[in-house]
């Protein structure tokens, strides 16, 4: 657990490349495959470049999805933790990046349905996911407003919705991959996308109008 620890607190701080020694050079040039194949034999400095490879990946969709900047960092170490104790189930079928992504996605999914259910919890009732939020009526449209709308409609999608949007949309996946990272049907996937994208197109309507 300890090893876990020390390669996730690369997250908060600038890798240091003075002192490398000549094995981590070579780690920053070595394919991903090699890299797991290194670890499991017990080059746990295989692992820390694996994190330093896909942190800021990992931290990106977290927070696109639970949309808060500590706990896109804790699920960026839970995901790194749950990698860390199950990379042995890696045989390769995938890209390592779509096997962490899928990892990443589904910690962000629970903690979504955490946050929202504490949400039900505190305020007493349902939040509706299909309500349109009243726009100021003074409100500018300009690029910053119109932005904060996008994201506040977006996060009113339920869970699954929210996650293929934001991987579709904001991290230029294609349907194939993200098929594979949630473990679905392409066409499941794209029927999913377009429920969502039906969703905001009520709630967001009003800017499309010229």
């Amino acid at each position: 657990m300890n090893a876990i620890v020390m390669s996730l607190q690369l997250m908060n701080s600038d890798i240091n490349t003075r002192g490398q020694t000549t094995k981590d050079k070579i780690l920053e040039d070595i394919s991903d495959a090699n890299l797991v194949k290194r670890f499991i034999k017990g080059d746990r400095r295989a692992f820390d470049r694996i994190v330093e490879r896909y942190e800021k990946k990992i931290f990106a969709i977290g927070f696109r999805i639970i949309g808060n900047e500590d706990e896109a960092l804790d699920i960026a170490q839970e995901t790194f933790i749950k990698a860390y104790e199950h990379i042995g189930s890696f045989h390769g079928d995938s890209k390592l990046f779509t096997w962490l992504y899928r990892i990443a996605t589904n910690c962000s999914i629970n903690a979504l349905r955490k946050k929202k259910l504490m949400e039900v919890f505190l305020s007493g009732k349902e939040r509706s996911y299909s309500s349109t939020p009243s726009p100021d009526p003074e409100q500018q449209f300009d690029a910053i407003t119109i932005r904060e709308r996008v994201n506040r409609a977006v996060e009113t999608l339920p869970p699954k919705q929210k996650s293929v949007f934001i991987l579709r949309q904001f991290e230029g996946l294609r349907f194939t991959e993200i098929a594979v990272i949630m473990k679905r049907s392409v066409g499941g996937v794209k029927a999913t996308y377009f429920h969502a994208v039906r969703k905001l197109q009520k709630q967001l309507g009003d800017l499309m109008k010229e």
